[in-house]
């Protein structure tokens, strides 16, 4: 698999270096050597990670548990990519969220999907969201139709019970 790109990413349930736990108790070197070897065994590298350094943390405890991991070749396919470590919601991991960098240009004249919190403020609103997921489990065809079905509700709907 050396001459292929590859990368993984999740909660490895240890940490690389020192500096990635803060407080408990001492540091588990022989999981670090360990972690430190297979990713070497592997020819994987960390990518980096953008936001908070830890992403995980109970009581007094924190550490850097979850990140992405890459091959050379991975890193040369994907020279922008970066790893965002997002707020807590809902679990004591942080959700790492892998963005490829590029960014989005939209023709002259065309403007970017803009969600507006007042929509939740209308009735009719939430039939949008719930036409999007009707027999589609594919997350990407979820969301193009929703910008589709919202932005043609802004339009028609939302906008015509301003005036």
């Amino acid at each position: 698999m050396r001459n292929v790109a590859w990368g993984i990413s999740g909660d490895f349930n240890t940490y690389l270096y020192e500096y990635e736990k803060l407080g408990g108790n001492g540091h588990n070197w022989n999981s670090m050597r360990e972690f430190q070897n297979c990713l070497n065994e592997c020819s994987l590298s960390d990518i980096g990670n953008q936001g908070p350094i830890f992403t995980w943390q109970r009581r007094n405890l924190q550490e850097r548990l979850d990140r992405v991991c890459a091959n050379d070749n991975w890193n040369m396919v994907f020279p922008n990519c970066v790893a965002f470590n997002l707020p807590f919601f809902g679990s004591d991991h942080r959700p790492v969220l892998l963005w490829e960098g590029q960014l989005a240009i939209y023709p002259r004249g065309e403007r970017p999907f803009r969600f507006l919190a007042s929509w939740l403020t209308e009735r009719t609103f939430h039939e949008v969201v719930n036409g999007c997921w009707s027999n589609n489990v594919n997350w990407m065809h979820v969301m193009e139709k929703f910008w589709i079905n919202a932005s043609e509700w802004h339009r028609n709907v939302y906008r015509v019970t301003l005036k």
